[in-house]
């Protein structure tokens, strides 16, 4: 049986402590690897480390991830403190993180798919952006050489 292809668990709280669920497994998320578990026959992955990953430069941050699963209306499943400490040693997530959330790789596509959707929808403001910041730097240095040139003036008069 794929567990892949399993809807995420219903569960709301944290993940039971059992060795089922603590079983940890490196897996391949879109060409990179991802630590996985499996509750309740579910694939779960990490969701800090797919943010790492796959989401940082397409958000602002992992707070923006939450709203966007809140919209989405995806609920991400909490470790339990032996997940957590499993994370840790193989380095998913920061050595001082105390807590970690879940979620299945299809709940990941839709988010992902809406990260890329909503970036792909703001690049022309992006670009409108740098366009900007160029104008201005193009000013700032035409000013500099207006303020040079008025100095090189003044110094040759004397």
């Amino acid at each position: 049986m794929d567990v892949r292809a399993l809807p995420p668990p219903k569960i709301t709280s944290e993940v039971e402590n059992t060795p089922q669920n603590n079983e940890c497994k490196m897996v391949d998320l879109r060409g990179a690897k991802v630590a996985s578990f499996t509750v309740e026959g579910c694939e779960l992955i990490c969701l800090p480390q797919a943010f790492d990953l796959f989401l940082k430069h397409l958000v602002g941050g992992l707070h923006t991830v939450y709203t966007k699963l809140k919209r989405l209306e995806i609920t991400p499943v909490v470790c339990n403190v032996e997940q957590v400490r499993i994370l840790r040693g193989l380095g998913a997530i920061q050595p001082g993180v105390n807590r970690c959330k879940l979620i299945s790789r299809k709940d990941f596509e839709t988010l992902y798919n809406d990260c890329t959707n909503a970036s792909s929808a703001l690049s022309p403001t992006v670009h409108d952006r740098e366009a900007q910041r160029e104008k201005f730097r193009d000013a700032g240095r035409k000013r500099t050489e207006k303020v040079r040139d008025l100095k090189w003036a003044r110094g040759n008069r004397m």
